[in-house]
């Protein structure tokens, strides 16, 4: 009798408990699933920019602190195309589409545009600060003075009007926190009308938005702006309110502490500025809608089309290759009811933890199908190949084959997934979590449930494989394959030498992007918006830089303000061929323009002294300038800089922060604190982290796999054989992607970790078996390779090519990288089972001609001693 592992015990035990306690195990796994299945209703959709990054994360607790103080640096941007925008009837209806944004768009913050800009001039002799708009004529055009002061001005030339005067911008600023009780009231005011089922909607996503409300109050030790009675911050305070200001745990004791806008209220926001513009449209008005909660809501559009797409197209695909491989009902639903089970499970585990759904996690349930039916294939085909009659005992036969190398196997697609967790990215980190745990459920739902839907459902054996389409023609294609390269080894490992080095060239080429504007396609109407805008303004992605003097006052000074104008001066000088600097602003440009009217100088002249620099603000400022606020702090300690730049790569935005943090302290010397954030920053911290996590989560794969596969093998050569078909494939794929220009984003990170997820399946099945029979029978090599051959060959191919078809769902995406990903992905899959067929077999072989020379030579010289 054959002696049980602890591993094989244990399998063995928990199946044949499941076996003879058919519904017992179904009602534990459908209790387990349920508990974990009231997680679904808390589970969310977040695509935005601010999911990218953990909340502890440096560059994230900047950026929240810098939203908090100065408000959203990301708008909603319209533009507006027209040859008349210095006319009187523009005028007209640009007030009347600025105020119906206002009154209209739900969330709002402000609307900023040419109708109520802060605009400085003189008259009689003193400075006159008023609103732009009332500059225009009731008739006729704006004078050509005032225009070509618009048109020099660093206020307004591209930020609110092109250098052409042939666009003009209105930046409509949602609100960037709300409260518990305003999110409450817009659900109630929601609800007036519509049928049941949109009320119960209603109903479940404010009560989802309370409930986020409620978890993000924990976030209070940080500032927090002052509120309004809508929920949004009082445009009239001040923004850098501070705990002192605000007692925040009585806010939390009522539940109304301020929590970010939730991404279902800018939704409404977004929608209400599109139905607000469109009315707008017409001859000599063309209008173009961009910038960053735009762009947000259309990655979460594509990933609720893309989800059910391709979670659908990946079911139909393991549907039909069950049916195809067994021709049974019962065969097929028992494998697809473990997975759908486990991807349930998982899915609620993510509402509880509170994980979203983002651009990179919409791929794991099409991963958890496919990869989740492989174990079920392998048990299956081992349970319909066996003879025995007796089902328990057949049972038992299923484990005793199978049962070790499909729990080594999933703990090893553990352990690639757990390589990605230590990504900086948190979709990425996420997705590394998350696929670990459903691999983990996945493999103790098949072992309870597999059993017991087998004994419900009565399947009958099929030694003979007449139900197993196509099982006997691979068989008898596979076998004389592999044991061609067993027979020819040298050839095979030469050859396989000689591919690794090909592929260094390409490796070295490889390019990396991070771009998430080109993951729509060119026809896109975001895509098409947000160039058309950039040809005018370039002014797409702001980078903001915040310079701290710590001080009262401390900005207030003639030398301060140069040494601004020099920065400012200083970024316009980094544009080149891939980074275009649009406008720079501060608050230094507001007090140049009140210093031209008082002094008729010209527009670069600066106040020379103290007090005169304190005159001219207290003018700007009391004049009713309200743009004020989002250039400083209320104690004029800090100072901020904008940065607009035309949209790019993000690869264009990297090093920036360095340069600016070094011209900061040039300018202003070492005691000011500097920090560099926004958008921009932000995109090129994930662009850094896309190189980051590829080769950190690939070595920690490599290093996990080995360790893993030396403890299923139990022999440091064989193990370490193993890993060249683990890593071959994707050494192949990325020197090709290297050779096509093809470039490595967030999507190809996790191209490593799932194909050896599901290569080391097939690798640890074929060496495992080849182990097996070499220890148990004391078979030769050719022996151990034709019978595992025979045993695993066929399904090895079945389970290949349905995982890779199953891949190949992704190319249907409307996301780019990611369709491009199941291309590579499913392609890297048949790369795999060639060389698993092909260098398994020869690897094995060398091994063994090796050992066996070894043992011949030391029993010559043990007979000649």
């Amino acid at each position: 009798m054959t002696t049980l592992n602890p591993m094989q015990r244990l399998t063995l035990h928990l199946g044949l408990w499941a076996a003879r306690h058919p519904w017992l195990a179904i009602g534990v796994v459908t209790l387990l699933t349920a508990i974990f299945c009231v997680g679904l209703g808390t589970l969310r959709v977040d695509a935005s920019n601010n999911a990218m990054f953990g909340h502890n994360d440096n560059a994230q607790i900047d950026y929240e602190a810098f939203q908090k103080e100065f408000g959203r640096e990301d708008a909603v941007v319209v533009a507006i195309r027209s040859p008349r925008i210095f006319t009187s009837e523009f005028m007209v209806r640009l007030r009347a589409l600025h105020e119906q944004l206002e009154a209209k768009v739900p969330w709002v913050e402000e609307v900023t545009s040419l109708a109520n800009v802060t605009y400085v001039d003189s008259a009689d002799g003193t400075v006159r600060t008023s609103k732009l708009g009332d500059r225009w004529p009731d008739q006729g055009a704006l004078p050509e003075a005032i225009r070509n002061d618009l048109l020099k001005s660093s206020l307004y030339r591209r930020t609110l009007l092109s250098p052409d005067g042939g666009t003009t911008l209105l930046i409509v600023r949602p609100q960037t926190f709300v409260t518990p009780a305003a999110l409450e009231a817009a659900a109630a005011s929601g609800q007036s009308g519509g049928n049941a089922l949109q009320h119960l909607g209603q109903s479940i996503r404010a009560w989802h938005d309370r409930l986020d409300a409620n978890l993000g109050a924990g976030a209070a030790a940080k500032p927090v702006p002052a509120l309004s009675a809508k929920g949004g911050p009082t445009p009239a305070q001040p923004t850098d309110a501070t705990v002192e200001d605000i007692d925040l745990r009585s806010l939390q004791a009522t539940g109304s502490a301020p929590v970010r806008l939730p991404g279902s209220k800018l939704v409404e926001f977004n929608d209400a500025v599109r139905r607000i513009a469109d009315e707008f449209r017409q001859e000599e008005m063309e209008i173009h809608i961009s910038g960053g909660p735009v762009i947000d809501e259309a990655h979460e559009t594509s990933v609720h089309q893309d989800l059910g797409l391709m979670t659908g197209l990946s079911l139909a695909v393991v549907v039909v290759a069950l049916m195809l491989q067994l021709r049974s009902t019962v065969g097929v639903l028992v494998p697809v009811l473990v997975v759908g089970m486990s991807l349930l499970a998982t899915l609620g585990a993510m509402g509880w933890i509170g994980f979203p759904i983002t651009v990179v996690s919409q791929a794991l349930p099409p991963i958890m199908l496919t990869m989740g039916v492989l174990s079920s294939i392998h048990m299956l085909t081992t349970y319909l190949q066996d003879p025995e009659p007796d089902f328990e005992q057949a049972v038992r036969n299923m484990f005793h084959h199978c049962g070790d190398p499909v729990v080594y196997t999933v703990l090893t697609d553990v352990l690639a997934f757990l390589a990605f967790s230590i990504a900086r990215l948190e979709p990425i980190a996420e997705f590394g979590l998350m696929a670990a745990f459903g691999s983990m459920i996945g493999l103790v739902y098949t072992l309870l449930l597999l059993p017991a839907l087998l004994r419900i459902g009565r399947i009958k054996h099929d030694p003979t494989h007449k139900n197993i389409v196509f099982f006997g023609w691979l068989s008898n294609i596979v076998t004389p394959v592999g044991l061609y390269c067993h027979r020819h080894y040298r050839a095979v490992l030469l050859a396989t030498v000689l591919l690794i080095g090909l592929m260094i060239p390409g490796i070295w080429r490889i390019q990396y992007a991070h771009d998430v504007l080109t993951w729509f396609q060119p026809e896109h109407v975001l895509r098409r918006d947000t160039m058309a805008i950039d040809a005018q303004m370039q002014s797409s992605i702001p980078l903001e830089i915040v310079i701290d003097t710590r001080k009262d006052e401390g900005i207030l000074t003639p030398e301060f303000m140069l040494g601004l104008r020099s920065l400012q001066d200083y970024a316009a000088s980094l544009s080149n061929e891939h980074l275009q600097i649009g406008s720079t602003n501060s608050i230094v440009d507001s007090i140049q323009r009140v210093h031209q009217v008082l002094t008729g100088g010209s527009g670069d002249a600066l106040p020379g002294t103290r007090e005169l620099l304190h005159q001219e603000l207290l003018l700007f400022e009391g004049g009713g300038a309200k743009e004020i606020k989002r250039l400083t702090d209320r104690r004029y300690s800090k100072a901020r800089v904008t940065v607009r730049m035309a949209w790019a790569d993000a690869h264009a935005f990297i090093g920036l922060d360095d340069k600016f943090r070094t011209k900061v302290v040039e300018l202003f010397g070492k005691d000011v604190r500097t920090t560099v954030t926004g958008v921009a920053y932000m995109q090129s911290i994930g662009a850094l982290d896309v190189i980051d996590s590829m080769w950190s989560s690939y070595l920690l794969s490599a290093l996990l796999i080995a360790g893993m596969l030396f403890v299923v093998l139990r022999e440091f050569k064989i193990s370490l054989a193993s890993i060249v078909p683990n890593f071959l494939p994707v050494w192949i794929s990325l020197g090709v992607m290297g050779y096509l220009g093809l470039p490595v984003d967030m999507f190809m990170v996790l191209l490593g970790g799932i194909a050896l997820a599901v290569s080391v399946d097939d690798t640890v099945h074929f060496m495992h078996t080849v182990m097996r029979h070499r220890r148990t029978e004391g078979v030769e090599i050719e022996a151990a390779v034709r019978t595992t051959l025979k045993e695993v060959g066929a399904p090895l191919v079945i389970a290949s090519m349905v995982t890779a078809c199953a891949f190949f769902t992704f190319s249907f995406s409307s996301i780019i990288p990611l369709s491009r990903f199941g291309v590579i992905l499913s392609s890297t899959l048949v790369i795999a089972l060639l060389l698993d067929v092909v260098v398994s077999p020869a690897l094995v072989t060398g091994i063994a001609r090796l050992e066996a020379r070894r043992m011949d030579k030391f029993n010559k010289t043990k007979v000649a001693s």
